[in-house]
């Protein structure tokens, strides 16, 4: 039997998604919030399914004190502790339908970083004179739903190792930043998501895809929403140009057409998703940094935010550049500082800061508050 408690999302009574700690007993489920039990969902009345973006969560429904109730978690160790406790033939036998389904699920997964890895060798191998323009013809045929899915893969594999800040109150100020922006951008071939997570360092990054995400560092030594805003522009400007994926491109080069040609399908997978776990400190080169900071500046006047917010952060990554050797982290992604400023100036000065709406958050407050938790769905919010 195990007890050690897993963490899932119960729904019931006035509970609906409420962050919670499930037991596996022998009885069944044991279902607790703040060390209290909540509910117990036994196995004789128990009914297992999948639930959430691309099946993620197992979801068990049953009753609790004659209550319809259900709970779901995204940790994949609870299938196997169930099945050590040799529940009724009927649960394992859902357990084992689902663990199938799920293996159908990763192996298409699996052909779409393929599939991508494939047009990336082909159409480096047939434009390799024209390095730099074959890089834009890979990145070009490669469909979004690729990129998200590879970006989505990235994303878990972060948030499995990093907690993710859980604060309310936090998550819903990144948010009307977040979703300022997006209305700032009019339609686009992404669904947008951005997540704090809890690491002292200054420094953001995007992922293909749409994944964005933010160090409860940066959010720290913010003064406001619009320094934060400015920086989350920026990194929309690297998704929107395709930058992590062409780079990617680039450094696969050549490389996967001498695996495709071999027919090592395994070593094309793993080369890919090597390359695609670097993205988080991949560096950008200075004509992408230039496009993302002049596409972010129009998009904060597109979206009614102070595009100084921007330039008052950047003025702080400068005064920290040369007093701290290992510096902000956010500094050796984004070099440059002060070139970069210069343009950022002359360009707020042509067109101006446009109207600015003010933001609803109490800044000073929400920046120091974060909650961690240990958070893997890349497409929600915590709990």
């Amino acid at each position: 039997m195990n007890t050690t408690p897993l963490r899932g999302m119960f729904y019931g009574g006035d509970h609906a998604g409420t962050s919670c700690d499930i037991a596996v007993l022998a009885s069944g489920l044991d279902i607790r919030i703040d060390g209290r039990t909540e509910a117990t969902i036994s196995y004789s009345d128990m009914a297992v399914s999948l639930a959430g973006t691309d099946d993620r969560y197992l979801k068990f429904d049953g009753r609790s004190f004659g209550a319809p109730v259900c709970v779901q978690t995204g940790n994949r160790d609870i299938a196997n502790a169930i099945r050590a406790v040799a529940p009724p033939s009927r649960v394992t036998d859902q357990l084992d339908a689902l663990s199938s389904k799920r293996t159908r699920r990763a192996v298409g997964r699996q052909s779409v970083i393929l599939g991508a890895a494939a047009l990336i060798g082909i159409f480096v191998l047939a434009l390799y004179l024209a390095f730099d323009p074959a890089v834009k013809a890979v990145v070009s045929h490669i469909p979004v739903e690729w990129e998200e899915e590879l970006g989505r893969s990235q994303a878990a594999a972060i948030l499995e190792q990093t907690d993710t800040c859980s604060d309310e109150e936090l998550n819903a100020a990144v948010s009307e930043i977040g979703g300022r922006l997006v209305a700032g951008m009019g339609k686009t071939p992404f669904a947008w998501n951005v997540k704090v997570i809890d690491s002292p360092e200054v420094n953001a990054f995007a992922l293909p895809g749409g994944y964005v995400f933010i160090n409860r560092g940066l959010i720290e030594a913010s003064d406001s929403p619009e320094e934060v805003a400015g920086v989350l522009a920026h990194e929309f400007q690297h998704v929107l140009a395709r930058h992590g994926m062409k780079n990617v491109a680039a450094q696969i080069g050549l490389r996967v057409v001498l695996y495709s040609l071999v027919g090592d399908a395994q070593a094309v997978q793993g080369f890919m998703l090597d390359n695609m776990a670097a993205l988080a400190g991949m560096k950008f080169s200075r004509s992408q940094e230039t496009e993302a900071d002049r596409g972010a500046v129009r998009l904060a006047r597109r979206s009614h935010i102070d595009p100084e917010g921007f330039l008052k952060f950047m003025k702080k990554l400068e005064q920290k550049e040369g007093s701290v050797p290992a510096g902000l982290a956010i500094l050796s992604t984004h070099p440059d500082t002060g070139s970069r400023m210069d343009d950022i100036r002359d360009l707020i000065a042509q067109k101006g800061r446009g109207t600015v709406k003010p933001f609803s958050s109490d800044w000073t407050k929400i920046k120091k508050q974060c909650s961690p938790i240990r958070f893997s769905d890349p497409d929600s919010l915590p709990d």
